[in-house]
């Protein structure tokens, strides 16, 4: 198999021709496509992103499908499987493309496809954006940009091409503004909303689209152009229609979600404590090592483009009075959605606007990978290619990006070139679990064996080690989820279960009351989200306080654990039965009965 791919790809070489952009082109197609092939042949054997990804989206998916109400036309209807019942209203619209692979593929082969589509939209946009409107004799670089944004890696994958169909919608856009109208502007604009998910992109793209406008209608062309305004509206309709569910529970039930008491803690630095050099620091500070302020854990979200290098290079442009005003508007711009990431929600409370933050305001960052490419290519534009050093200085630029938007292996990334690593070396990463290693589906077959069917669909389950959505996947009713959408009242009856263990821990109390979303039991706060408990591991907890009580009357009976519990073993409440495990399973699994 080797031999011929290397056969196929000397073959394009030979024939490739560094004057036709069409070459390029395909050229990029081949390189995108290629680690995918590796992916498909490993299944599920192949290593999945888990942070927001397997712990949390992934199972959406699955149980909406599985209810029966993917469509979401019964919203009222609970969403069984997790805290007694989640209303249909509080998941996401079943009005997508991503639901259509899922009920298609198995898992894992519809996450990929769908992966692949998204990655390939984005290079396909990014590339005819820039040959366009922005790098109109410079094929190489039209390439190389391009291929970036194609391998670029982010978070919800679920939520299709809300960031790498970015190009290709203001490429529509363009058009449209130019008064080009051709039908593949309109079926972009129009299709986009059935990929992508409105919150994470509509409320900030558009206001950016209305700006483009205004300044090419004040410095270009007196004209308005009347189907770039029904694009507009399209868009925003089309998105209000297929995010019915969301506009239902938000403004037309009774409903309450507990995102109405997040506080800004957790969200927001506290200004209050920091002096206006302190901000300007940190704000300095975070645009430097991430792009936004949201840290480490925005990168994760929205992409590592490795923000430095494209600051040295705009550094070393700061004589070019010129290149400097040609950049201003889009420097202010990021900037200002930085600032907006820490700030924007507490100034809106300030000025009384909102009173609650069950909408993140500050998501605005999600534009933020885009912008940064769009700055880079400015960047290299201004930096002449006929000069032999500043070519070098912009190959040198670009290829340091490529080679950490690939090759980074931190949590947001990695997958196609860990599963290259495990196709090519066998037990590469072992630390990784699969995708059928971190669902265990055939240990939890054992559990519901041993429990019984009856037993399954009466009583619900306590978690405690890891995400209790793994025992969604697996058909298990559990009372704690991660789930960034549920009611209010349930929050508060779950917490009288944990509250024992959420006065143990300031941070405990912090995360779930200012955040929510983790409603579980906090042991796998305290170990970090991102650690996975391997039955190698000796990790134990000596001592868990949980209001049986309260559990019990929730409808709670049996806990399983994938650590021991010590406490568990010998308590006059709680009946240990036994342990499962495989020769070949990632983790073990200790059962307990709520007596």
């Amino acid at each position: 198999m080797i031999n011929q791919i290397k056969s196929f790809l000397k073959n394009i070489l030979a024939k490739f021709n560094a004057n036709n952009p069409k070459h390029y082109f395909y050229l990029g197609l081949v390189i995108l496509t290629f680690p995918y092939l590796f992916w498909i042949y490993l299944g599920e054997n192949s290593y999945v992103v888990v942070f927001d990804n397997l712990d949390h989206e992934f199972i959406f998916i699955k149980q909406l499908i599985e209810s029966g109400n993917v469509l979401g036309f019964r919203l009222d209807e609970n969403i069984i499987g997790s805290m007694n019942g989640i209303p249909r209203a509080f998941y996401r619209t079943g009005l997508s493309f991503t639901f259509v692979l899922f009920s298609v593929f198995p898992d894992i082969y519809a996450y990929i496809i769908q992966h692949y589509i998204v990655h390939l939209i984005g290079f396909v946009g990014m590339f005819f954006l820039m040959k366009r409107y922005f790098i109109k004799d410079n094929n190489l670089l039209i390439f190389l940009i391009a291929i970036c944004w194609g391998f670029l890696d982010y978070h919800h994958i679920q939520y299709g091409i809300s960031i790498s169909g970015q190009p290709i919608l203001l490429f529509a856009f363009l058009n449209l503004l130019h008064r080009d109208s051709k039908w593949y502007n309109w079926v972009i604009i129009c299709l986009f909303p059935f990929c992508s998910f409105m919150p994470f992109t509509l409320p900030f793209f558009i206001p950016i689209l209305v700006l483009i406008a205004v300044r090419h209608y004040i410095y270009v062309d007196k004209r308005i152009s009347y189907p770039f305004i029904i694009g507009i509206i399209s868009i925003f309709c089309i998105n209000l229609a297929i995010e019915f569910p969301l506009v239902y529970q938000k403004f037309f039930s009774d409903l309450v979600s507990h995102r109405t008491i997040n506080t800004l803690r957790y969200f927001e630095i506290d200004i209050t404590k920091k002096s206006i050099f302190g901000i300007i620091y940190e704000t300095i500070r975070r645009i430097y090592l991430f792009g936004t302020f949201e840290s480490t854990k925005g990168m994760q979200h929205l992409g590592n483009i490795q923000i430095k290098f494209i600051l040295i290079a705009f550094l070393s442009l700061l004589y070019n009075k010129k290149f400097l005003r040609k950049t201003l508007p889009l420097v202010v711009l990021i900037v200002g959605i930085v600032l907006w990431d820490f700030l924007g929600a507490s100034t809106l409370k300030a000025i009384g606007v909102i009173n609650d933050f069950s909408f993140r305001v500050n998501r605005a960052s999600f534009l933020l990978s885009f912008l940064w490419i769009l700055l880079l290519v400015m960047i290299l534009k201004e930096l002449s290619w006929k000069n032999a050093f500043n070519k070098n200085f912009s190959i040198v630029i670009i290829s340091f990006i490529f080679f950490f938007i690939v090759f980074d292996n931190g949590k947001n990334g990695g997958e196609l070139v860990t599963n290259i690593k495990k196709t090519i070396r066998k037990n590469s990463d072992s630390n990784l679990p699969t995708f059928k290693q971190y669902y265990s589906t055939h240990l939890y077959d054992k559990v519901k064996e041993y429990v019984g069917d009856d037993e399954i669909k009466k009583y619900n389950f306590l978690v405690v080690g890891l995400f209790p959505n793994v025992a969604h996947y697996n058909g298990i009713k559990t009372l704690g989820a991660y789930q960034n959408n549920y009611l209010l009242s349930y929050k508060k009856e779950y917490k009288k279960i944990i509250q024992p263990e959420l006065d143990k821990n300031p941070y405990f109390t912090h995360v779930f009351e200012d955040y929510g979303h983790t409603c579980f039991i906090p042991y796998l706060i305290e170990k970090k989200r991102s650690e996975i408990l391997k039955k190698t591991n000796e990790n134990k907890i000596e001592k868990l306080d949980l209001n049986l009580e309260q559990a019990k009357k929730m409808g709670g009976k049996y806990l399983v654990s994938y650590v021991p519990i010590e406490n568990y073993h010998n308590h006059p409440e709680v009946k240990f039965h036994r342990t499962f495990e495989t020769e070949n399973s990632f983790y073990k699994l200790f059962l307990y009965e709520l007596l």
